[in-house]
């Protein structure tokens, strides 16, 4: 990058920080307090409606599969969707404006996003939803939504694969794959918000202006994801995780929040959710400006700001009739309870009612019942200190304190069960066998290889 284009670009971000910055807080207090509970809501409405009260494993996939369960996917994941685009639309238009001279203020970039939302009107959508709630997440290297900032693949499934060579080089692949896809779509959001082109059209945009890019812009781009993958995606740099309040009632909360134990991990964790926003808002600015500069087709529709503002403020008269209604109902309710004779006897027992409901329902937002019983560990298949689910891995585990050992059960020619989890021998033994095609003393005479240790196949 040029000096003069860093420091346009520098000065934008700075400019824009505090008001980009009030609006994720309030997006992402949004997402947590309205929208997630919605989808969730959503989500069990439909669950119930198929007869799940509760799905996992192989009952996601069962759900998913009837017609309430498509229904709860399409609408679950365009609403997701929506929201995403929309977050993102705000913050690009308001630093495109910043970056070409022309600032708007944060409600006009608010209404201006409504208008680019013409680029979801297609099939295309279905490659940004993928884009927005799929890789994103995943990848979840500068660009986080608020509503899904982060998802991983389940470790029983990585976990599995890391146990082989092969699936050990599946799972970097797979991963080395991803970044590259993410690298090539990084200017998809400001092409798709500031020229309202289709998915598609914007991916191929992207990959055009990384192949007009000088090298000085690919190394500040490399340098950013260089510095977010080591502050955030290696343990140690910053907290990435803060365990929570929990206690026996409000009282110990209170008093949790002023002890050593538990402030200094919430601001930890509170500065690094800032130091996350201010590296993506910064991101964001470095995509906008190269965008502008590398490519610059704009179409923002200005023209349908009076009809935005018109439809809002119908939007907000209804509102506020409602709330005028709901109010003199309510007053109009009041008065009458007020008149009432059994009010009027037993108005101090009433109010300290209400008092007291006021208040545990106040106190329920930060209790946490005690735990029933103190946490158990439970040994995966035995442990790592020696092969799995031998009789050498589960010593291992009760020497470092586990309570329990899970361990796997597979019937032998002969029906004998035995302690194994893979049906064929070949990734522990080296022998492409199966165990129902031995007896059980067969099964006994082999030798298994894992974690620098030899073990033998043992009967329940």
């Amino acid at each position: 990058m040029k000096s003069k284009n860093i420091q346009n670009t520098l000065i934008a971000f700075i400019q824009t920080f505090p008001a980009l910055l009030a609006f994720e807080v309030v997006y992402k207090i949004l997402c947590s307090v309205l929208l997630k509970p919605l989808l969730s809501f959503i989500m069990q409405i439909f669950l119930n409606l198929s007869g799940y009260s509760l799905a996992f494993n192989e009952r996601i996939l069962n759900f998913f599969t009837n017609i309430p369960g498509v229904i709860t996917l399409i609408i679950m994941l365009a609403l997701g969707a929506l929201m995403v685009y929309y977050e993102f639309s705000v913050i690009i238009l308001m630093l495109y404006h910043r970056l070409h001279k022309n600032p708007i203020r944060l409600g006009t970039a608010m209404k201006m996003a409504l208008t680019t939302y013409k680029s979801l009107e297609n099939f295309g959508s279905v490659g940004f939803t993928a884009y927005a709630l799929g890789l994103l997440p995943l990848i979840h290297i500068g660009l986080r939504p608020s509503l899904l900032p982060q998802t991983r693949i389940p470790n029983f499934i990585t976990g599995e694969l890391s146990k082989t060579l092969v699936g050990n080089i599946g799972v970097y692949l797979f991963y080395v794959v991803i970044f590259v896809l993410f690298v090539i779509l990084l200017f998809v959001l400001p092409a798709m918000v500031l020229d309202r082109v289709s998915f598609m059209k914007a991916s191929r945009r992207s990959f055009s202006i990384l192949k007009k890019g000088r090298l000085p812009d690919a190394l500040a781009l490399g340098i950013y994801l260089i510095l977010w993958i080591v502050l955030f995606n290696f343990p140690g740099f910053v907290p990435t995780y803060f365990p929570g309040i929990s206690g026996n009632g409000p009282f110990t909360v209170f008093l949790s929040l002023f002890s050593g134990n538990m402030f200094a991990p919430l601001m930890g964790f509170l500065l690094a959710g800032l130091l996350r926003v201010t590296l993506m808002l910064l991101l964001l600015t470095i995509l906008t400006a190269g965008y502008s500069r590398l490519d610059g087709r704009v179409n923002i529709d200005g023209e349908a700001l009076p009809f935005i503002d018109e439809r809002l403020g119908h939007t907000k008269e209804k509102a506020i009739s409602f709330f005028h209604i709901s109010r003199h109902t309510a007053k109009s309710a009041w008065t009458h309870i007020k008149a009432h004779p059994f009010f009027i006897k037993h108005q101090k027992p009433i109010a300290l009612g209400v008092v007291i409901l006021a208040a545990v329902g106040m106190f329920s937002l930060f209790y946490n019942p005690p735990a029933l019983h103190s946490p158990i560990v439970i040994g995966h298949r035995g442990s790592s200190e020696g092969v799995e689910n031998t009789l050498g891995s589960i010593q291992g585990g009760i020497d470092q304190g586990a309570d329990y050992a899970e361990i796997d059960i597979l019937l032998s020619k002969d029906n004998v069960p035995m302690v194994i989890h893979d049906s064929n021998l070949q990734r522990l033994s080296g022998e492409n066998v199966n165990v129902y095609d031995l007896t059980a003393k067969e099964l006994g005479e082999l030798t298994l290889f894992q974690n620098d240790a030899e073990g033998k196949i043992s009967t329940l």
